[in-house]
């Protein structure tokens, strides 16, 4: 069913509000620099563009390991999408009530795996120009007056982690962009750099093993607007679903989770089915809205599980300071 607040008035303004940002195409881009822990994918036909936008932003932040004493893959794990709206998601809260088990019917979680959007890095930048940047996303959770940095709050909670940014946020010392966060080991991580529409995005994945099994991870972030109404009615996001999947192994298990910024839940929206054939044993949507700000059901994770496997779903009620509710997943083999 259609969500009801997907008006023509609302979709113009959301329209007007979009900001565009024109990177210098003449500065090196020199935020794929990471010594090789990372593989990277990019869109040919766009490198140009997106080697411009790479430019305004630092490298990517990695530990694949953090404190993780895990001896054996363990026989189920929590699997988490949220947009965390630029440091806004209150991370140590929410990771602590995981683990209390008060968002899992008292049962508490010992291992999860946390994919993340708008993710905030607060770190030595390039120089650039207002206008060469997206507007910064103002956040509202900070720590000792600081803005919330991601890679600090994950070294602090001791989690494996890969952050990758996508774009800058504002002008100054901050950018944003796709993240895992997770108690166990990743493996092999990667970035895939998708087509741009209007604004840089990156992918971020990895392999975990739970029960024995290696499952691919990633944590995605397509575009809301385009040039146009037709693109931003879904054709720019199923060009970037095409696109991911291109490089996602076809039929290895896979996880993949994040905020589609899909308008429709019919037909109008052609990245989910897209999606599902690709993931056929995900269930439907969540119940209820995941962007508080629209009211419209954003957040998704997809899923394909050998034979015998599990998975429940649902819409995290407390958004924990962000504009987008986190949707948790449990999977487990039986």
């Amino acid at each position: 069913m259609q969500n009801r607040n997907n008006g023509p008035l609302v979709l113009f303004l959301l329209l007007a509000a979009c900001s565009s940002a024109d990177p210098d195409p003449n500065r090196a881009a020199t935020c794929r620099a990471t010594d090789g822990a990372l593989r990277w994918y990019a869109a040919e036909r766009d490198r140009a563009k997106l080697d411009a936008w790479c430019a305004t932003v630092a490298t990517p932040a990695i530990d694949t390991l953090g404190d993780s004493t895990v001896a054996a893959s363990p026989d189920s794990v929590v699997v988490v999408a949220w947009n965390v709206h630029a440091g806004g998601g209150n991370l140590e809260r929410f990771v602590n009530d995981l683990r209390d088990g008060r968002l899992t019917s008292g049962q508490p979680v010992r291992h999860f795996v946390l994919l993340i959007q708008e993710a905030l890095r607060v770190a030595t930048m390039p120089a650039v120009d207002p206008d060469e940047v997206p507007d910064r996303i103002v956040h509202n959770d900070t720590v000792d007056g600081e803005p919330t940095d991601f890679v600090r709050i994950a070294e602090a909670l001791g989690l494996a982690y890969v952050y990758v940014p996508s774009m800058r946020n504002g002008a100054g010392p901050e950018d944003r962009g796709n993240a895992i966060l997770s108690t166990l080991p990743l493996h092999q991580p990667f970035a895939i750099e998708l087509p741009i529409v209007r604004q840089r995005r990156v992918s971020v994945g990895a392999s975990i093993e739970v029960a024995d099994t290696s499952i691919v991870i990633v944590s995605v972030h397509l575009e809301n607007f385009g040039v146009d109404l037709l693109v931003s009615f879904g054709s720019g996001r199923l060009r970037q679903a095409a696109a991911l999947m291109e490089v996602l192994p076809r039929d290895a298990p896979a996880i993949v989770g994040g905020d589609l910024n899909t308008w429709f839940l019919t037909s109008g929206e052609p990245v989910l089915p897209f999606m599902r054939r690709h993931f056929p044993r995900s269930p439907g949507a969540v119940t209820g809205a995941t962007h508080r700000g629209y009211g419209r059901t954003t957040d998704h994770i997809f899923f394909r599980l050998p034979a015998g496997w599990r998975v429940t779903y649902r819409r995290i009620d407390d958004a924990y300071g962000s504009d987008h509710h986190p949707v948790l997943g449990l999977i487990w083999r039986e």
